[in-house]
Parts: C-alpha cells; structure tokens; sequence
C-alpha cells in the first residue's frame, strides 16, 4: 500500500526539486536552505518596505518600481541560490536503475512535452490580458492573431527544450 504524502510534503518536494522519497538527510539540507533564504527575507522585506515608504512622497511611481524591481532581483537570487544548493548536495538528482532508464526518459519527454504546451497557452493568454489592459488592442484580436500564436508556440518549444535538457541531467544511473 502507497503512503499518501501531505500537501506539505509535495510542496517541498516541487519547491526544492526533490524526486523520490523526502527522508531525514533530504529535509535537513532542505531546511537548512530554507533558512537560510528566510534570514535573507526576513531582513530585505521590512527594509524594503521603509525604503519604499521614505520615497513614496516624492516619487511615487519610481518608488513602485523600484520596490517591483527590488523585489524580483531578491526573488531570483533566493531562487537561484535554492537551485545552486540543492545541485550540490545532488538533492535533485532522479536515481534510476539500469533497467529502468529508458521508461524515466520516455516518462521525462512527455511530462516535458506537457508542461511546454501549458507554457505556450498560458503565455498566450497571458499576452492577450496585458496587451488589452495596455490598450493595444483587443483580446480577441491578439488571441487569434497568427503573429502572436506563433511567437507563444515558439517560447513554449524553447522552454520546453529547456526543461527537458535540465529534466535529463538530472537522471542518474544506478547499478542494481
């Protein structure tokens, strides 16, 4: 019979990356990680909210942007920090038996393959609201536009490509 994991478990597992079971060494270095981004946080976030305050006044919307532009570079260097992290400690590596390694592939390309056709439909989608909140047209008009359905296909065939090449690296052979 099959364990079923908490929705907790599942979160870590997807945040950080992990494949396969989340035992005691996994979630030690996992939280060992996370708590190192939390200090991170937990320091940036009230100072960046002040330092928003301070010039709100004066400069509303460099104030906005700053605090948005702070804000993702802070996001993608925790991020690329938990990446850098659990790659060293191989937290993410999928290990596959001998036998089994042409099923995990194929398993890999498909799950790839889904995942960069929900990339192209919703950065479609995506492109469609932010062009007609930007009053560049209509959403239907961007929706239907071939220019437009060509560009999201040709982002989702690269991130597609992208994951897949990240998703096969990961896979690592195990004798039996």
């Amino acid at each position: 019979m099959k364990n079923k994991e908490s929705l907790t478990v599942k979160m870590i597992k997807r945040m950080y990356g992990v494949s396969g079971v989340l035992d005691e060494y996994r979630r030690g270095e996992i939280d060992k990680i996370g708590n190192k981004a939390f200090m991170i946080l937990y320091i940036y976030m009230p100072l960046s909210a002040f330092l928003a305050l301070l010039f709100i006044e004066k400069a509303p919307r460099e104030a906005l942007f700053g605090l948005i532009g702070s804000n993702l570079m802070i996001y993608f260097l925790i991020t690329g920090y938990i990446g850098i992290k659990t790659s060293k400690l191989k937290l993410m590596d999928i290990e596959v038996e001998k036998s089994n390694i042409k099923k995990i592939r194929y398993q890999t390309i498909v799950k790839c393959l889904g995942v960069a056709i929900y990339f192209s439909v919703v950065i479609h989608f995506l492109n469609s609201l932010i062009s007609m909140m930007m009053n560049d047209g209509s959403f239907l008009t961007y929706l239907m536009s071939w220019r437009h359905i060509n560009r999201s296909l040709t982002s989702g065939v690269i991130f597609g490509v992208l994951i897949l090449a990240i998703s096969l690296l990961r896979i690592k052979k195990v004798e039996d």
